[in-house]
């Protein structure tokens, strides 16, 4: 396709600068706008060759860098918890990472999420020591089964709890062990 558009460029060049061409340029387009007339001496000039129209891709790579600029009041922020943005560290156009702080949430839910994870861990070590004494006991018939399963209800409702808060922490990218060691 590269050659046809290089051929025609040429062509009209000849015709434009052959002032004993008896036929125009205009006249050949007028008349024939599908067609243009090559004579044998531009046919072999050029090399030319008689063949089919193939598609045939181009071998030119094009590379190219460019940068995302977002307008300042077009950006769309979202989170799994209600909260107002606090500080937002970037600015247009800087280069952003993958795990990079983008922005800090703040909220209210947010301290109560991770003060309910703190309380119901708590509470999971005294539900697992309870839920395996209970245990011992039934096993030795000591205690009825009705407090066995009381305690093994209290603590697996408690673990789901516990599993429940600690994955929504880990969503929001609040490591547990540093929220433990406060």
């Amino acid at each position: 396709m590269k050659k046809i558009y290089i051929v025609l460029f040429t062509l009209i060049l000849f015709q434009c600068g052959n002032e004993n061409s008896k036929t125009d340029i205009n006249t050949i387009s007028a008349d024939n706008t599908n067609q243009f007339v090559v004579s044998k001496q531009q046919f072999d000039n050029e090399g030319m060759l008689l063949g089919h129209v193939t598609q045939q891709p181009f071998r030119t790579i094009i590379k190219s860098s460019g940068l995302i600029d977002v307008p300042p009041n077009k950006s769309i922020v979202s989170s799994f918890v209600d909260g107002y943005i606090t500080k937002i560290p970037l600015l247009v156009g800087d280069k952003v990472n993958k795990g990079q702080v983008v922005a800090t949430i703040e909220h209210t839910e947010i301290v109560e999420l991770q003060q309910n994870y703190l309380e119901i861990s708590e509470q999971l070590g005294f539900l697992k020591n309870e839920y395996e004494r209970q245990k011992t006991l039934y096993d030795e018939q000591i205690t009825s089964q009705k407090n066995y399963l009381k305690a093994e209800s209290n603590y697996k409702s408690n673990l789901a709890i516990y599993n429940g808060l600690r994955k929504k922490l880990e969503m929001l990218h609040i490591i547990q062990t540093k929220l433990n060691k406060v």
